[in-house]
């Protein structure tokens, strides 16, 4: 049997900073979106650079934006989920550890502005 308890704010925050890939949400132009990005957390905000190309980037302008990240191991049913909401902008952020090369990648910034979570348990409380 499988049971959802949910996380405080601050242990959604502490299980985003140790992750390093996950899901970007907003409306595009054809519809709902959903992309994978590898980010870091940089003054409580998601950071991630991408290329000029990638629909990703138009995130560069203000948007309103869903980020998920979890770990569920399938066998088991054990593991967490956090999603957090905010408004995406630019980021000059250069720290950023991106999978694309610096230049002339694109620098996007989710400021948190909610967060939420739970933790999923294959075993009855």
């Amino acid at each position: 049997m499988t049971y959802f308890d949910r996380l405080e704010p601050a242990e959604c925050l502490r299980l985003l900073q140790a992750s390093g890939i996950g899901r970007v949400v907003w409306q595009g132009p054809d519809g709902l979106a959903v992309l994978p990005v590898n980010y870091q957390i940089i003054d409580e905000a998601v950071v991630f650079h991408t290329s000029p190309e990638s629909s990703l980037a138009a995130l560069a302008t203000p948007t309103n934006v869903a980020f998920q990240v979890d770990e569920i191991d399938q066998e088991s049913a054990i593991g967490w989920s956090v999603l957090a909401q905010g408004q995406s902008g630019p980021s000059a952020e250069q720290r950023c550890v991106s999978y694309i090369p610096k230049s002339p990648a694109v620098g996007v910034a989710i400021h948190i502005e909610s967060v939420a979570g739970r933790v999923v348990s294959g075993n009855p409380a």
